[in-house]
């Protein structure tokens, strides 16, 4: 699976800490959609995710559509990770009334995660931890907000996931076959 882009091994990586089958008793441990969107976020803010844009798109939450800024890039890179049978999908429904879907790498992820170096996995690593206690952090959905904490040490970070930019544009009208 050498044909993997840098940026699908990250994203790859960043859902085997988080979803994934657990050695002692074999369940699985999904990750949900909103929280995957919010870390690949928060990735593109940070750097981690080089190829990597967002633009708003419209989710839904708790039976509410929310307009979040989501990286077209990574929706790519999902599908493929999935057709390629190194990531599974789970579809869902709350309680909301909402379908939400999940993620978990496969056992055939192993040997790709085991090809990505050190100084790949470093990145996601450091970004993954918590700055006061090193622990490992979730995404909390509160109200319309998404957050990144850390259940140890009580931190708490407001993303910026929710939060449109108003970003100006100009357009020129275009008709194909020289109409006016």
């Amino acid at each position: 699976m050498s044909e993997l882009t840098v940026d699908q091994k990250k994203l790859l990586y960043l859902i085997s800490l988080k979803g994934r089958i657990r050695e002692d008793n074999g369940n699985i441990i999904w990750l949900k959609e909103l929280a995957l969107i919010t870390l690949v976020f928060e990735g593109i803010s940070r750097r981690i995710f080089k190829q990597y844009d967002y633009a708003p798109t419209l989710v839904s939450f708790r039976g509410v559509k929310l307009y979040a800024n989501v990286s077209q890039e990574y929706m790519i890179d999902i599908d493929y990770l999935i057709k390629s049978q190194l990531v599974s999908k789970l579809k869902m429904n709350t309680k909301y009334y909402d379908n939400i879907t999940a993620y978990a790498i496969t056992h055939n992820a192993n040997s790709v995660l085991s090809e990505i170096p050190e100084s790949r996995r470093k990145s996601i690593n450091e970004f993954m931890k918590c700055p006061k206690c090193d622990d490992i952090i979730k995404v909390l959905m509160k109200g319309r907000k998404a957050y990144i904490i850390c259940p140890e040490c009580s931190y708490k970070m407001e993303t910026g996931l929710f939060n449109i930019e108003n970003i100006p544009y100009h357009s020129v009208a275009y008709f194909s076959g020289g109409g006016r």
